[in-house]
């Protein structure tokens, strides 16, 4: 059986992606469920479950803000997480020098 790619074309059950594997370690911190956080950000908690194991990328800035605040973590610091999967993307942008 071959692997479904993820959101980011990578094969799933691949943990490389900072951010996925950071909010998870973060809900776990304060002891929340996938449920409980997702109630409190404004989405499904099947949504955070496809962000927690890499099938979803975060695609909207107010979840995005949303999950930093409610996880009392810098935004800046979730958004670099972000923007380093996105370039870990298979034929992904790079910066422009």
């Amino acid at each position: 059986m071959v692997a479904r790619p993820n959101a980011w074309g990578k094969p799933s059950g691949q943990s490389e992606f900072g951010a996925a594997e950071y909010l998870r370690s973060q809900r776990e911190r304060m002891n929340w469920s996938q449920a409980e956080l997702a109630a409190r950000v404004g989405v499904s908690d099947a949504t955070i479950s496809r962000i927690e194991t890499g099938q979803r990328p975060i695609t909207s800035l107010e979840t995005l803000m949303r999950l930093a605040q409610e996880l009392a973590i810098g935004f800046d610091d979730l958004l670099s997480l972000v923007i380093g999967d996105y370039r870990m993307k298979a034929g992904g942008w790079r910066d422009r020098t």
